[in-house]
């Protein structure tokens, strides 16, 4: 396998875990009960980081130039820690609303 088939597979991966992710959020994959602030916090922390993800594989795929790599790994890093930031903010409001 190639490099670009083999970055171009890895695009495609990020892209169904994307939607995987995007498609639970609403209602969940199991409709039986309201999900908490942390299945909630979790799913847009993971599609944040998803995105840096895609935007990062993105710029391979295309072969972005690398003057424009430094604003992608910004921008990638950004998108990090902002995913990290949700999933702490879900913890932190789920034990709240928990008393504990």
């Amino acid at each position: 396998m190639s490099l670009g088939a083999a970055n171009t597979l890895a695009l495609a991966a990020l892209a169904i875990g994307w939607l995987a992710v995007a498609g639970s959020l609403p209602g969940g994959l199991v409709r039986r009960k309201p999900h908490d602030l942390l299945f909630r916090f979790t799913g847009v922390g993971m599609l944040v980081m998803l995105t840096g993800g895609l935007l990062s594989q993105f710029a391979v795929v295309r072969q972005w130039p690398h003057s424009q790599q430094p604003v992608n790994d910004g921008i990638t890093l950004l998108l990090g820690v902002a995913g990290i930031a949700c999933v702490i903010a879900g913890i932190a409001l789920r034990a709240r609303s928990r008393g504990v």
